[in-house]
């Protein structure tokens, strides 16, 4: 509708411009000509503007049927209001039963009337001739044809004859309505029983994992609900067909049959009408969502090649490469949500923008903790601190690796607990990765401490150490262990074992085995694990040096006591 306005506003404005700039154009013998002829006739221009304005006119409709059409005013009515007043004429008539040949002409100066036993019907004017482009005595002869062809029809169809024989076709229109009910019922009940008799044996249970979201029964239910919503929609769709042809048929009821056509046409075609200005914008999107999934197809190709180890690039490691996609991806499918909305059915509704604003509120205020999240899983994804299936010590937790998402990490402990701890909370952790070095070729290096006394020589606790080392299961032989000495406390010294594996996994086994290994050797050699404290009172004056430092004239000082008396 639109398109035609602004089609006939433009013919306006070029008919206006002409009618003003060439006056002897306006005086030719035409007859459209000789009702603008004048430069200052504003009220004929005004009609004009008027009549393009309205291409289809208004109808003038008596008994749900349309007589003919009214384009311009009269006076002070409005096309609509003469339209109105003479449907109310022609409806008197026809219900008078009035003689169709008296339907007659009057011809003045400026005015043709129709009339119909000395009765006014309709008034013709040079106005009305001027908006269906013709003269004002052949739109008169027209209306009249057109108001006597009514009226014969108005009669025949209200003979007894042709009611008997509407009546007939309705009571034929029912019958073969309620047949049809009936057979869509018979089908439905049959197609029920037979789904429920062959079908139930092999419809599949839908599930995602371990968690059943559709069982056979249910998807049983289901698909004979929908043969039930099916027979129901096919019995409504045959009432209206049946409704609207008997409705159609009944001079009284034909209003009725339009409004059920108008019910669902009109809905129809204002949506064939909208998609099919739709399909520029469709077009367009269509070639958007080409575009990018040609994009994004050989972004995979390509990050797939890199983490296959098929294309390398300097300093881009090979477990970069899912995350780069991912995030490649994600801002290839937010650019091409950017560029598609514009063309959307929603973008120029107030109402999605209003949604859109409050989902954007939302999200900014609840969704801090959540994108400080996503950030720092991309930093711990690019900083290579561990991968899934490694061994890590974060914080206080111990345990392997066992899933990486956008938000936690979880961890499984050596008491099979799933530990799950935010990506923010580890990006502000020291994270300690037992399986690096492995992974690099290298091997981890498992370290434990001992504190024994000065008594026991350095060298025999070295030996001790290494030797309960080299029995430990999974403990590499070469490169040999080693002792470090920490430090010399007042009472005792402090030990370290170091020994090397190549399963940081086992690395709780391995120690438990270590340390029991490191108790046997000593309890074999006669040697106390323990730290040995000394106070002010000794109850010997001997050195605890061991005796091969000791000198040969070494003897012990005699300890001093003495008695005080008190009375």
């Amino acid at each position: 509708m639109t398109h035609f306005r602004l089609i006939n506003r433009l013919l306006f404005i070029g008919l206006f411009w002409s009618v003003l700039v060439s006056e002897s154009w306006a005086q030719s013998d035409t007859s459209f000509t000789r009702i603008a002829v004048k430069r200052d006739d504003s009220a004929k221009v005004l009609l004009l503007q008027d009549t393009l304005t309205r291409p289809f006119g208004v109808p003038v409709t008596v008994f749900g049927r349309e007589v003919f059409k009214i384009f311009s005013p009269l006076g002070t009515l409005s096309p609509e209001e003469r339209a109105e007043r003479i449907s109310k004429a022609i409806e008197q008539l026809a219900e008078e039963g009035v003689n169709a040949d008296s339907i007659t002409i009057v011809d003045s100066k400026s005015l043709t009337i129709v009339r119909v036993e000395n009765r006014n019907v309709l008034t013709v004017t040079d106005d009305d001739a001027l908006a269906q482009e013709t003269t004002r005595q052949a739109l008169a002869e027209t209306k009249a044809r057109e108001l006597r062809k009514f009226l014969m029809e108005y009669q025949e169809e209200m003979s007894l004859k042709r009611i008997l024989i509407n009546l007939g076709i309705a009571a034929v229109v029912l019958a073969a309505l309620f047949g049809l009910f009936a057979l869509i019922s018979f089908l439905t009940q049959i197609s029920r029983k037979w789904i429920k008799k062959n079908l139930l044996s092999w419809l599949p249970t839908l599930k995602f994992r371990d968690l059943e979201i559709l069982t056979a029964r249910q998807a049983l239910f289901i698909l004979t609900g929908t043969i039930g919503i099916i027979g129901f929609v096919l019995k409504v769709i045959a009432t209206y067909i049946a409704l609207t042809i008997i409705f159609q048929r009944f001079i009284w009821t034909r209003t009725w049959a339009e409004g059920l056509l108008n019910l669902v046409l009109t809905p129809a075609i204002d949506l064939l009408r909208k998609f099919l200005d739709y399909i520029p914008s469709l077009i367009a999107i269509a070639v958007i969502v080409f575009v990018f999934r040609l994009l994004i197809r050989f972004s995979d190709s390509v990050f797939e090649r890199i983490a296959e180890g098929k294309l390398t690039f300097d300093n881009f490691y090979v477990e970069w490469a899912d995350p780069t996609r991912k995030i490649v991806k994600f801002v290839l499918i937010l650019f091409a949500v950017i560029l598609i909305y514009p063309y959307t059915p929603i973008a120029a509704s107030t109402a999605a923008q209003g949604i859109s604003i409050f989902v954007g509120v939302l999200f900014s205020l609840g969704s801090t903790s959540a994108i400080g999240n996503v950030i720092a899983s991309i930093v711990l994804n690019y900083t290579r601190s561990f991968r899934i299936g490694d061994t890590v010590r974060i914080g206080d937790i111990t345990g392997d690796v066992v899933e990486k998402t956008a938000l936690v990490m979880r961890i499984r402990t050596r008491y099979n607990e799933e530990v799950s701890i935010p990506n923010t909370t580890v990006v502000g952790s020291n994270v300690m990765n037992f399986s690096e070095a492995a992974r690099r070729g290298e091997m981890l290096i498992l370290h434990s401490t001992v504190s024994i006394g000065y008594d026991v020589p350095w060298r025999t606790v070295h030996q001790l150490l290494i030797e309960a080392a080299l029995a430990t299961e999974d403990i590499e032989k070469e490169p040999r262990p080693f002792v470090f000495q920490l430090s010399l406390n007042d009472n005792y010294p402090v030990y370290e074992i170091n020994a090397y594996t190549k399963k940081p996994s086992l690395w709780l086994d391995t120690y438990t085995k270590l340390h029991a290994n490191i108790q046997d050797k000593f309890n074999e050699a006669g040697i106390e694990i323990l730290s040995p404290s000394y106070h002010v009172n000794r109850l010997s004056q001997e050195t605890t040096l061991p005796p091969h430092y000791r000198e040969k004239s070494y003897t012990p000082p005699p300890i001093d006591l003495s008695i005080k008396k008190t009375s």
